[in-house]
């Protein structure tokens, strides 16, 4: 799909002004690190496509599954998707920090946001917000982290892509290059 979607107009770029070294499309509603949700277009002025169908129902059905194991988890119905490419390590992009962009609704129902990793593992840092201590988890190619309701605010960062971790057969059979794809489904 983002191999489909990253090439053409409206694929992959670097956001104007943004001090990330990464490169980024949005599904659904557009999301930059100057602009935020603010300009419904692109800094090279191409509107995102819509969230396909098939990302869309995955997503809410991993919220489903996810929402029966922790009671404060509510539903919710993704018309964000912000994927990311981190193709190295050293300061992949946007530092310890929130999503907290998103509509106060959204944020005060703690409306969850499901992060799927392809590619390169990476080592993702986390803290509570009432705590200090960062907590350290390994996502491989594959998995899915699904944070809300009360960890709705956590503090988060990819902080390195594992080199050449990336399964033989997604490389072989996607040719996607080296490195770390995130794909970030959420509700405004």
């Amino acid at each position: 799909m983002c191999q489909k979607w990253g090439v053409d107009h409206g694929g992959f770029y670097q956001p104007s002004g943004a001090k990330v070294p990464l490169h980024m499309m949005c599904f659904g509603r557009n999301w930059d690190p100057v602009t935020r949700y603010d300009n419904p277009y692109r800094s090279d002025g191409s509107e995102p496509p819509p969230i396909p169908d098939d990302l869309f129902l995955f997503a809410q059905s991993v919220v489903k599954d996810a929402s029966s194991r922790a009671e404060d988890l509510p539903l919710m119905c993704p018309d964000v998707c912000v994927v990311n490419f981190y193709s190295k390590s050293g300061l992949l992009g946007l530092g310890l920090h929130q999503d907290c962009d998103e509509s106060s609704d959204s944020l005060e129902r703690g409306l969850p946001v499901v992060t799927i990793a392809i590619g390169d593992s990476v080592e993702f840092l986390f803290r509570h917000i009432d705590e200090n201590k960062l907590h350290e988890i390994l996502l491989e190619s594959g998995d899915v982290l699904v944070f809300g309701g009360e960890d709705r605010h956590i503090f988060h960062v990819i902080e390195r892509v594992i080199p050449s971790s990336c399964p033989t057969q997604l490389g072989n059979a996607t040719r996607l290059a080296s490195g770390h794809l995130n794909l970030s489904l959420r509700q405004f």
